[in-house]
């Protein structure tokens, strides 16, 4: 089974930037002080950082393997959860705290790893069900808003349903004649589980790969497997 993948880049004109790194000093870490002991549970404490941090992607039609929407999701889960944030694998984030502020950061506060690891090492207890805050919803479409301006591949890509990740570079021309500020930029794809992570290519990426040829929308993206 292929799945025809067609990317679609909105960006929304403006002044300044989504994300301004304010490059300071690092500064030393929050550091978790541990509740008394059986005292956290699903419904109050965990429940809100699986949805502020997890969900977004954990939720059907997007790209995580599986959803963490309630408890029976993130019981079953627990151990993968424990593992995964305690190396800073989850949730994706690459800059290194202290070095710059950004917005939309999606990494763990050291007070919501905290209450996570100590939450899961004593049992991951449901709790009180009237504590559970409701589940998030979220946009359908463009998640910063409508855009003013659209852009899209040139062709799809057949993207096969099992195998190995795959990387390509997509050159997508955008037409307009002056200098604009870009404020923000949101990718759209279609299946919306189709693709886990977009990168954004230097500009000079961008011009060397036009210079390939491949019959398939875009070229190989060397450097990874």
């Amino acid at each position: 089974m292929m799945l025809l993948l067609f990317l679609f880049v909105g960006l929304v004109a403006g002044i300044g930037l989504a994300l301004r790194p304010r490059f300071n000093n690092p500064v030393r870490s929050d550091r978790y002080t541990p509740r008394p002991r059986g005292t956290l549970t699903f419904n109050k404490d965990v429940a809100p950082i699986i949805f502020d941090r997890c969900a977004y992607c954990h939720r059907p039609g997007q790209t995580a393997p599986f959803t963490l929407l309630n408890y029976a999701d993130v019981k079953k889960r627990s151990k993968q959860i424990a593992e995964v944030t305690a190396r800073g694998y989850m949730p994706p984030w690459l800059p290194e705290p202290g070095f710059g502020d950004f917005t939309d950061v999606r990494r763990l506060a050291a007070n919501q790893l905290g209450v996570l690891q100590q939450w899961i090492a004593e049992g991951a207890v449901e709790g009180d069900p009237s504590g559970l805050p409701p589940t998030p919803k979220w946009p359908e479409d463009w998640q910063l808003g409508v855009p003013d301006l659209v852009v899209k591949m040139p062709q799809a890509y057949a993207l096969a349903s099992e195998g190995k990740d795959v990387y390509r570079n997509v050159v997508i021309p955008i037409p307009v004649g002056t200098s604009r500020y870009v404020k923000g930029g949101a990718f759209a794809r279609q299946p919306q589980s189709a693709a886990s992570r977009v990168y954004q290519p230097r500009r000079d990426q961008a011009i060397a790969a036009t210079g390939g040829s491949s019959k398939s929308a875009g070229l190989r993206r060397h450097g990874f497997a």
